[in-house]
């Protein structure tokens, strides 16, 4: 029986390409050569960031800017199911802008990217995920920023 392809797309830490097949009934998740198509090395856990994104410009010189991104780690058998846990990090981005910034400002943003990497800089494994946000409210203010965790 030859191998089934659950997902291919490119890494974002090193530009290469992350496949996740089974094979024999198990499910391996492998960083390869995006030319050569040559296996570099295995992954046990792969890091995916899903990216938010309110740009307004304001009245009277009031704009505010935020960006969010939420990370988790997933484990090669979470990929069955990528459609599903990408949609549920794309609404715990929102629902992060919801909680500090209201749902007027939660309306002005829009989901501006999936990036799965191969470098882990997170701890924490889905269903738990890490959320950062970077925010600047007038011209004059400096960007503060704000992490912290949270579990679907």
């Amino acid at each position: 029986m030859p191998p089934r392809t659950i997902f291919k797309g490119p890494d974002s830490d090193t530009g290469e390409e992350i496949v996740v097949f089974t094979r024999l009934g198990r499910i391996y998740a492998f960083l390869r050569d995006a030319r050569t198509k040559r296996f570099i090395r295995r992954l046990r856990r792969v890091e995916v960031r899903v990216y938010a994104v309110v740009d307004y410009k304001g009245r009277k010189g009031n704009p505010i800017y935020i960006d969010v991104v939420v990370k988790t780690i997933l484990r090669p058998e979470h990929f069955l199911r990528i459609r599903t846990i990408a949609h549920q990090l794309a609404l715990a981005c929102l629902d992060v802008i919801r909680e500090y910034f209201g749902r007027y400002v939660e309306r002005l943003a829009a989901v501006s990217g999936i990036e799965y990497g191969s470098q882990i800089t997170v701890t924490a494994e889905y269903p738990a995920y890490k959320w950062v946000i970077v925010w600047r409210h007038h011209k004059w203010q400096q960007y503060r920023s704000m992490e912290g965790e949270d579990t679907l």
